[in-house]
């Protein structure tokens, strides 16, 4: 927190805490009372600060080594919530409640940690109105309103509320306009009226082709989870799931309430004499999506039709709660979950579902879980990625513009590939999400960027989410670096984005990185290492590339140096250096050594 030394504590950032004084300067010209509010609001310290340079915060994360309580507290809830009677049918517990509850508890124990170091006994807290009348209705709307400032002053009220039954908490609820949340959903139900939708909708023809195969014999696909190669291969043999009625009446039955009820979750697991416990039974009933609840009734047809028949998803799994009741409700093996390929590099593992699922974890690595299937991965997204004619012309367009803006210097062509920054801490998972770690890892990126232009090289950047506006105003912190610097839009795909530069600077161990392994680019990974839990298996492996120099250290009390591009072709031609890499290789597509490529028998 970075502070004044205020006697007033306003729960919110300060674009929240001035959207709140317009708004009541709008609304309230006559009121001296809320005059008073707003001389209260000018001298008071902000709970959330952005941005600013990590070394002004005094906040200490949330040990990522405490995440093992999470996943416990997640299973035993798991446990509870299969014997409720609307969860009759559950079968798979994990894979129907696991990452809902997860995220749930990762978001409201941070929250909770965060406030705890917030002084609260030495301020006058200042509370936005923020008015929530309905439970969320799916998990990927908790995700959506996550990095909002209505949404994170919500969860520190709800905080600190369960903290003052214990201790005396000075409160003042500001009484401005009404900041409404949760009452919606990003969901709409898809109506295919117009005739381009139908004549373009190419999982419906696709669809009707496979109705000639017997249901056990079709691969049913969540998501767009197949490489273009597997689509030919498999073509005729599977079937797209389509979710969309139940979904819209789910939405429908969610509109028509006038405000949701807690559903009585009972939290046997939970300890009541423990504020931190008592907080999170409340607020998981607050924030159980509706979906999460009512889904069980709508998806019934779909449990019915893919009996038997294997289901895969590499994307819905994490938010799709209609796929997740199904999933819950069938034979565990019949379920792939497929991972990305940046998994291996983590200690701990999207958020302990492939550790703990009964479903096959389709997965490059044999070393992140002892359920992996053991041919190749069906799913490759770094080699075979869907047609995507949009990234496939910027490619043209950038090389064009590149080749053009670098024609009389020739500069070796740099791409580094940082970490999106998010507003507040996001899900508690091995990388550096918390709201101090992201700052210095952001501050590494910068550091390793600017000896790069130092050097001598091009440097392009390709960020791995959307230009926030958190984003934004970081980069313009440090104007003077990355003004210099070349920026891709999101839509270029990272296959395409490799194929732009000479060499990649990847900035965290993870899927990007597995990317480039698996698609043999001069890639170096240069990153604050003692941010990232790194698998016990990989890190070895990383820490001698580090100490040869083909890889990079790039923590803050570290002066690393950066090589010239001749001299990394170099290095990694060594032979201690292929050996190194081709070893990471072997781990995250342990496949290599399997002489069978077909996926599914029969």
């Amino acid at each position: 927190m970075v502070t004044k030394d205020s006697k007033y504590l306003f729960l919110g950032s300060e674009k929240f805490k001035n959207l709140i004084k317009k708004e009541i300067m709008r609304t309230c010209l006559d009121d001296n009372d809320q005059y008073q509010i707003i001389n209260k609001l000018d001298q008071s310290d902000i709970a959330y600060p952005w941005p600013n340079k990590s070394s002004d915060l005094r906040f200490i994360n949330f040990s990522k080594e405490n995440t093992s309580f999470i996943e416990d507290l997640a299973l035993k809830i798991c446990n509870e919530l299969k014997t409720y009677p609307i969860f009759e049918r559950t079968k798979n517990e994990i894979d129907q409640f696991y990452q809902s509850i997860y995220y749930i508890l990762s978001i409201s124990v941070d929250r909770f940690f965060y406030s705890k170091q917030l002084e609260l006994s030495k301020k006058i807290i200042l509370a936005p109105n923020i008015v929530k009348k309905k439970r969320p209705f799916s998990t990927i709307d908790i995700n959506l309103i996550d990095s909002t400032d209505e949404f994170n002053s919500f969860m520190l009220i709800k905080c600190i509320k369960s903290l003052s039954l214990k201790n005396e908490i000075k409160f003042i609820e500001i009484k401005s306009p009404k900041f409404r949340i949760l009452e919606g959903t990003s969901y709409k139900p898809k109506i295919n009226t117009n005739i381009l939708n139908r004549v373009t909708n190419l999982k419906r023809y696709i669809n009707k082709i496979t109705k000639i195969r017997k249901a056990r014999e079709k691969i049913y696909l969540a998501d767009n989870c197949l490489s273009f190669q597997e689509y030919i291969q498999y073509f005729g043999r599977y079937e797209f799931l389509d979710f969309d009625v139940a979904w819209s009446r789910l939405i429908n039955e969610y509109n028509n309430d006038i405000g949701v009820c807690k559903e009585p979750f009972r939290g046997q697991t939970l300890d009541d004499s423990s504020e931190l416990e008592m907080y999170l039974k409340d607020i998981i009933n607050e924030l159980l999506p509706f979906a999460f609840i009512k889904a069980n009734k709508y998806i019934q047809d779909i449990v019915q039709k893919t009996d038997g028949s294997p289901i895969l998803s590499c994307t819905a799994y994490f938010y799709n709660d209609c796929l997740n009741s199904v999933l819950g409700q069938r034979n565990g093996r019949k379920n792939y979950l497929i991972d990305h390929g940046g998994g291996c590099f983590a200690k701990t593992y999207y958020f302990g579902q492939f550790k703990y699922s009964k479903a096959i974890c389709v997965s490059p690595s044999s070393i992140v879980s002892d359920k992996v299937h053991l041919n190749k991965p069906i799913y490759i997204r770094a080699v075979n990625p869907l047609i995507n004619l949009d990234s496939l012309n910027k490619f043209f367009q950038y090389k064009i513009d590149i080749k053009r803006k670098n024609l009389f210097n020739k500069k070796p062509i740099a791409l580094v590939v940082p970490k999106v920054l998010n507003y507040y801490n996001r899900q508690i998972v091995p990388g550096p999400m918390g709201y101090k770690e992201q700052l210095i890892n952001f501050e590494s990126t910068t550091r390793l960027i600017q000896k790069l232009l130092a050097k001598g090289y091009f440097v392009v950047l390709k960020t791995s989410g959307n230009f926030t506006q958190m984003i934004k105003e970081s980069f313009a912190i440090y104007s003077n670096i990355y003004n210099k610097c070349y920026f891709l839009e999101n839509s270029i795909n990272l296959v395409d984005a490799f194929n732009l530069a000479d060499i990649v600077f990847i900035t965290y161990p993870c899927t990007t990185l597995a990317q480039a392994i698996y698609t043999k680019k001069l890639a170096v990974l240069a990153t604050p290492i003692d941010l990232w839990l790194v698998n016990k298996n990989m890190y070895p492996l990383i820490n001698n590339l580090i100490k040869v120099g083909a890889y990079i250290n790039t923590s803050e009390n570290i002066d690393f140096t950066i090589l010239e591009y001749q001299e990394y072709k170099a290095l990694f031609k060594t032979t201690i250096v292929r050996k190194y890499i081709s070893m990471i290789y072997d781990l995250a597509f342990s496949y290599k050594q399997i002489n069978s490529t077909k996926y599914i028998s029969g």
